[in-house]
C-alpha cells in the first residue's frame, strides 16, 4: 500500500473548478494550499494556505516541496504551464498528479477532430504518463458536464435557456451522457485522493446519474407545468461550428460549442458505458437524483417556489 496523501496542492483554484474542490478536501482533512500569479487577487478560506508564482518550473518546483499531490484545475490550453507543473512535481518528489480533466473522455481516439480543446489534453496526458519511470504516479477523473451548473447558467449552453422557457435540442435528444453536479465533481477529486492505491496510474470515471436531453425537457417541463420551446440541431454540426471558430482564435466562443456538440453527438465524448458506475461505487460517490436537481435548478432561477 502506498503512503497516505495528506498535503494537497491546486494550481488555477481561483476558476469554477477550486471553488468545489477546496472544500471537499477540507471536509477530508486534507492540508489545502493554491497557487496563484503574482498579481492575483483572489481570496481564499483561512484554512489555505496561498503561494504566488510565475509557473515556471524552478518556481513550481520549490512551492511543490512537501506536498503529497498535485491537482491543476487551468484552463486546458494551458499546456505549458501544466508540463511546467509536471517536471516540477517530478523534481519536488511529489506523489499524485491529477491534470486538467474533469469533463468528456478526451484519450477517444482522433476524438480531437471534433473537439480541438482535447488535443491539449492528450498532450498533457501523454506526458505525464511518460513521468512513471520518475516516481510520478497520476490520475485522470473525467466527470461529464456539470449538469447543474450548466442548466443553471443557461443562455444556451448544453442547449438549455430555461430561463426562456426555450431550450436547443441535438438530433434526436436521446442520446444518453454521463453528467455530474458541480459539488460532487469536489466530492470526487477528494474522494481519488483517500483512495491513491486503486487510482493509481487509472483513468477514472464518475457521475451523478446518465441523462438524455428529453428526459431533462420531460422533468423541466413538468415541473414548471408549462411548455418549453423546443429549437433543433445537429451535433455534429453545431461541434464543426465551434471547431471552425476556435480555429480562427476564438477560443472561449468556439470552445462551448465543441463541448455542446461532443456531449450530444455520436463519438461517446461523455458516454462512459458502465465505467460510472464501477468507480462511483469504488469511490463512494454520491449519486445524485435527476429530479432533486431539476428542483433546485429551477428554485435557485426564482422559476418555482
Amino acid at each position: 500500500m502506498g503512503a497516505a496523501i495528506k498535503n494537497v496542492i491546486i494550481l488555477g483554484a481561483s476558476g469554477s473548478v477550486g471553488s468545489v474542490a477546496i472544500p471537499a478536501l477540507k471536509e477530508l482533512d486534507f492540508n489545502v494550499s493554491v497557487v496563484v500569479r503574482p498579481l492575483s487577487k483572489s481570496s481564499f478560506p483561512d484554512f489555505v494556505t496561498v503561494h504566488k508564482s510565475d509557473y515556471t518550473t524552478e518556481s513550481l518546483t520549490s512551492i511543490f516541496t512537501g506536498q503529497d499531490a498535485v491537482i491543476s484545475v487551468i484552463a486546458a490550453s494551458d499546456v505549458t504551464i501544466q508540463k511546467n507543473a509536471i517536471d516540477a512535481a517530478v523534481a519536488a518528489g511529489v506523489k499524485r498528479f491529477l491534470p486538467s480533466e474533469y469533463g468528456g473522455d478526451t484519450s477517444l481516439p482522433e476524438i480531437e477532430k471534433f473537439t480541438p480543446f482535447a488535443k491539449g489534453k492528450k498532450e498533457v496526458f501523454s506526458y505525464l504518463k511518460s513521468k512513471e519511470s520518475e516516481g510520478l504516479t497520476w490520475t485522470a477523473l473525467y466527470t461529464g458536464p456539470f449538469f447543474d451548473s450548466l442548466l443553471e447558467i443557461g443562455t444556451g449552453l448544453m442547449g438549455w435557456e430555461i430561463e426562456e422557457y426555450k431550450a436547443t435540442i441535438y438530433d434526436s435528444g436521446d442520446q444518453r451522457y454521463d453528467a455530474t453536479n458541480f459539488e460532487t465533481v469536489g466530492k470526487a477529486i477528494a474522494s481519488v485522493l483517500t483512495h491513491p492505491d486503486i487510482t493509481r496510474n487509472q483513468q477514472v470515471y464518475v457521475n451523478s446519474f446518465k441523462v438524455c436531453q428529453n428526459e431533462v425537457i420531460e422533468g423541466v417541463e413538468r415541473l414548471l407545468g408549462k411548455k418549453i420551446a423546443i429549437s433543433r440541431a445537429s451535433s455534429v454540426e453545431i461541434a464543426e461550428r465551434g471547431r471552425l471558430t476556435m480555429a480562427n482564435g476564438e477560443w472561449q466562443k468556439g470552445y462551448f460549442d465543441s463541448a455542446t456538440g461532443s456531449t450530444h453527438g455520436p463519438w461517446g465524448f461523455c458516454d462512459f458505458g458502465g465505467r460510472s458506475t464501477r468507480w462511483n461505487d469504488v469511490l463512494d460517490i454520491p449519486k445524485d437524483d435527476l429530479e432533486t436537481t431539476l428542483k433546485r435548478v429551477l428554485k435557485n432561477k426564482k422559476l418555482t417556489s
